[in-house]
């Protein structure tokens, strides 16, 4: 039987934890019978490099710079003569919709990965508008979900698949000394793109007290994005120069991340984050806000600390109890690792394919998809 086709749409051309997503999602599909293809909707960045490097089949337009290149777009779905197009992210979600309603996709599933916090009255009503011309939303999160219920849709229409990480990857363990740190310095880590929702700031404003009772912590900080400028200038206003490493993107943050003593995830909001299962696989202790789907995978006091988002103080206190103690930090670590042995690749990416598979033969007239 011929590999069903699949195209994945995204709206963005960076790597985040979306991106690490839809890679390991076309990196594992061909297994169960699909034959991927990815369409980057923002150009070629580092995302679609890295695609490029694994000989993983992609197309580059750039609506941003020039919308005409809708028009090639749609001449690239026809070509390619897709059974199903998954598309991710907002932007990603509406495009994918209208494009596959004038192509004629068989089957069109679109993607939420966070509660989206960010959006106005008139997303909302875009998002509802176009849903007609979507079989079906997948969201990474149940937090997802219960947003996208509150807005108007239907819940049988929303399928939930937690994202899923290689537990036990191999990887090359740097020191600390090679990004000119002192061996024994703790080090206070954080992963994500430079962005609001990501909550660096209130990082920043919770070191001045961290530094008071530890002055030799250092924090470490991976990720690019529109904010970092903002961010040093930030560090550098508050004389915190010596304490913080911007390293941006790291093509395999785990190298780094290895040298933390603690992770913390800042969020104001999330889905269902990446970098905390990649923090767990590594046993580090984590300080994390009680946001999107974060509480169903890190208890308060067993696997991590929890504290409220936007909250400077609280984020310091529960950084300064996991220096304080060291056995703590690797009791917490070890339950993360355990916990995190449930959200595999290998289980997300058969779950996806499972629904897929469901989607199309419901497209065919059989079953429906519960």
């Amino acid at each position: 039987m011929e590999d069903k086709k699949i195209l994945f749409l995204i709206g963005s051309s960076e790597i985040g934890g979306t991106e690490k997503m839809v890679l390991s999602i076309v990196e594992n599909i061909k297994k169960f019978g699909f034959c991927p293809v990815v369409v980057g909707l923002r150009g070629k960045g580092e995302f679609l490099k890295v695609l490029e490097s694994k000989n993983i089949k992609f197309h580059v337009v750039n609506l941003k710079k020039n919308p005409l290149s809708f028009i090639k777009l749609l001449k690239i779905l026809k070509k390619e003569r897709v059974d199903i197009l998954q598309s991710f992210l907002y932007a990603g979600n509406i495009i994918g919709r209208i494009s596959g309603k004038l192509v004629g996709i068989p089957v069109v599933v679109s993607g939420q990965r966070s509660t989206d916090d960010w959006r106005r009255w008139y997303h909302w009503k875009i998002d509802l508008f176009t849903l007609k011309w979507c079989d079906a939303i997948i969201s990474n999160s149940y937090a997802g979900k219960k947003v996208l219920m509150e807005k108007g849709i239907p819940a049988e229409k929303i399928y939930v698949i937690p994202n899923g990480i290689e537990v036990g990857k191999q990887f090359r363990k740097i020191k600390k000394e090679e990004i000119g740190i002192n061996e024994n310095d703790p080090v206070v880590g954080c992963v994500g793109n430079l962005r609001k929702p990501k909550g660096h700031i209130y990082l920043i404003k919770s070191a001045a007290r961290i530094l008071k009772i530890y002055p030799e912590t250092k924090f470490v900080i991976l990720g690019k994005g529109k904010l970092e400028r903002y961010l040093k200038k930030e560090v550098k206003r508050r004389t915190l120069d010596k304490n913080f490493f911007f390293l941006g993107f790291v093509p395999e943050p785990e190298k780094i991340m290895n040298i933390f003593d603690i992770f913390v995830l800042p969020s104001l909001w999330e889905g269902f984050p990446v970098s905390l299962l990649e923090a767990m696989s590594l046993k580090k202790a984590i300080v994390a806000t009680q946001v999107g789907d974060i509480p169903l995978i890190i208890r308060d006091g067993e696997e991590g600390i929890l504290v409220s988002p936007y909250d400077q103080e609280s984020l310091a206190s529960a950084i300064i109890t996991l220096l304080k103690d060291e056995k703590l930090r690797k009791k917490m670590g070890e339950k993360a690792y355990e916990k995190v042995k449930n959200y595999t690749v290998g289980k997300m990416v058969e779950r996806y394919a499972v629904f897929y598979n469901k989607l199309l033969n419901l497209q065919r007239g059989n079953s429906g998809v519960k």
